[in-house]
C-alpha cells in the first residue's frame, strides 16, 4: 500500500522506539535468570563463586538481547537470594517468551571442560533452542560442545516460556575458569546466546503457522494530532497469499490485552491515539485461509511523548502558545541559569523535544546533578518539535533530568533563548 504523508513524516522526523542500532525489529520478552545468588554461592572453585560469574554474564546477555531489540527482565540483578519457585513465578507473571538461566558447571575431574545446555524433557521448542545455543556458543568461543541435554530442573519444568539452562563452562577446570571470569569472554558468550535466541524466534518458533510482526511505532510530531502514532505490520516467514486477515490487540497502562481491531490483508497500518506520557503494548497475529490464527507476535511497547507540562520550572520561564508546538504550547527562557527538571523512570533513552531557530542559544544537560552535555538550539530557519536524545543508558535507569539555560550561543545566532516543548522516554 502507498505510504501516507503522515507515515512519511513520522519516519523522517522521529522514531521514538527505534533501537540504538537503528533496527526496528519487534521484540519478545526474554527472562534472563542469573543462577544462585545471595546466601547460595553455587559452585565454588579456583577462587570463584559461581553466583558472581552468573550475574556478570547475565547482565551482559541482557545488553546483547536489547541491542537486538528484545525486551528483557531479570529474576535478579544483584547479589540476592531468589528461590526457584520465585524465579519461575516471575517469568510466568511477566509473560516471557523465552526463559534462559545462566550457570557455571563443576565436576570432580579438573579436566572436565565445555558447554552444555539443558531443556525440559519433551519440550520440542526447548530442544530446538538448546541445540542452537550450545552450537552458537562453541562456534564463537572454541569451547568443547557437550551438547543439548534433557533435565527436569525446577525452572525448566515450571516456566510457561520456552526454557533453557546454559552451563557456560567448568569452574573446576582452572584454565576454563579463568576464561569464564574474563569480561571479554563473557561478552562473547552472551552475544552468541543472544544470536541463538534471535534466530530461534525468527526461524524455529511455531513453524508452519501464519506469522506477522509489528514494526516499531512511529510518531508524526509535526502532525495535527501529536499524541497519535502509527502501527505497521507485515507477514513474517509466511507468503502473503496464505494470510486472510490480521488481529491486532493492545494493552493500556496497567490493563490486560484487549482487541484493537481485525483487518483485511490489504490493511497493514493503523493510527492510534494515546495519552501523553502513557505506555502501551501491542501485538498482532495472522489468520490463514481456513481462519486458523497463528501465534501472536512479540509484543511492542510504545510510550507517548509528554508535553512541557511535566517539567518543573525555576526562575523566569514563559509560555509560548502556537499550533507549531507539541500540544499547542512550549516554555521558554532568556535568563542565564534558568532551569527545568523532569524525573524519569526506567528509561534507556530520554529525548528533549524542543525548538531550533536563528535566535536560540545553548542549554546544558544534567542528570542527578552531574553535567552531561551542552546542546545548541541554533538553526538558520525555524525547526519545531525537534527530538534531541540527551540521555542514553544500557539498561533501564531512573533519575532527574535538568535543563539549564547556558547563556551562551553560536556565532551565527542572534539570541540566547532556549525552549522546552516536551520529553519522550524509551
Amino acid at each position: 500500500m502507498k505510504m501516507t504523508l503522515i507515515r512519511l513524516l513520522a519516519i523522517i522526523l522521529f522514531v521514538v522506539l527505534a533501537l540504538a542500532t537503528g533496527s526496528v525489529v519487534a521484540y519478545a520478552l526474554i527472562m534472563v535468570d542469573a543462577g544462585h545468588g545471595g546466601s547460595d554461592p553455587g559452585a565454588v572453585a579456583n577462587g570463584y563463586n559461581e553466583k558472581d560469574l552468573n550475574l556478570s554474564s547475565a547482565l551482559k546477555l541482557v545488553e546483547e538481547l536489547e541491542k537486538l531489540g528484545y525486551e528483557t527482565s531479570m529474576t535478579r540483578n544483584a547479589d540476592v537470594y531468589v528461590s526457584l519457585s520465585d524465579r519461575a513465578a516471575r517469568s510466568n507473571a511477566a509473560g516471557a517468551t523465552v526463559f534462559v538461566s545462566i550457570h557455571q558447571n563443576a565436576a570432580k575431574s579438573a579436566d572436565a571442560a565445555g558447554v552444555e545446555v539443558y531443556y525440559c524433557p519433551g519440550s520440542y521448542y526447548g530442544s530446538k533452542l538448546a541445540a542452537r545455543t550450545v552450537d552458537y556458543i562453541c562456534q564463537a568461543t572454541g569451547q568443547r560442545n557437550r551438547g543439548a541435554k534433557e533435565a527436569s530442573f525446577y525452572v525448566l519444568r515450571n516456566t510457561d516460556a520456552v526454557a533453557i539452562l546454559v552451563e557456560c563452562g567448568f569452574l573446576t577446570n582452572s584454565s576454563e575458569a579463568a576464561l569464564l571470569a574474563d569480561p571479554v569472554f563473557q561478552r562473547k558468550q552472551a552475544a552468541a546466546i543472544a544470536r541463538a535466541i534471535d534466530d530461534f524466534l525468527r526461524e524455529d518458533y511455531c513453524p508452519g503457522m501464519p506469522h506477522a510482526r509489528l514494526s516499531a511505532p512511529t510518531f508524526a510530531l509535526l502532525g495535527p494530532r501529536p499524541n497519535v502514532f502509527t502501527l505497521t505490520w507485515a507477514p513474517y516467514n509466511t507468503p502473503d497469499a496464505s494470510i486472510t486477515a490480521y488481529d491486532v490487540e493492545y494493552a493500556p497502562p496497567g490493563g490486560s490485552w484487549r482487541d484493537l481491531f481485525s483487518s483485511p490483508t490489504t490493511q497493514t497500518a493503523h493510527s492510534f491515539r494515546g495519552t501523553a506520557g502513557a505506555s502501551y503494548w501491542f501485538r498482532v497475529r495472522a489468520l490463514d485461509t481456513s481462519e486458523t490464527p497463528g501465534p501472536y507476535s512479540p509484543a511492542v511497547r510504545v510510550t507517548v511523548p509528554s508535553d512541557q507540562g511535566v517539567f518543573r520550572y525555576s526562575y523566569s520561564w514563559r509560555t509560548y502558545y502556537s499550533a507549531t508546538r507539541y500540544f499547542g504550547s512550549a516554555r521558554y527562557a532568556y535568563r542565564k541559569g534558568a532551569y527545568a527538571t523532569y524525573a524519569f523512570k526506567n528509561a534507556k533513552e530520554v529525548y528533549l523535544i524542543t525548538t531550533k531557530a536563528p535566535f536560540y542559544g545553548r542549554a546544558k544537560i544534567y542528570v542527578n546533578g552531574v553535567y552531561v552535555r551542552t546542546i545548541d538550539l541554533y538553526a538558520p530557519k525555524g525547526q519545531y518539535r525537534v527530538p534531541i536524545r540527551v540521555l542514553s543508558y544500557s539498561s533501564p535507569t531512573s533519575g532527574t533530568l535538568k535543563v539549564v539555560m547556558a547563556g551562551t550561543k553560536s556565532a551565527a545566532s542572534t539570541g540566547y533563548r532556549i525552549e522546552i516543548d516536551g520529553v519522550a522516554v524509551r
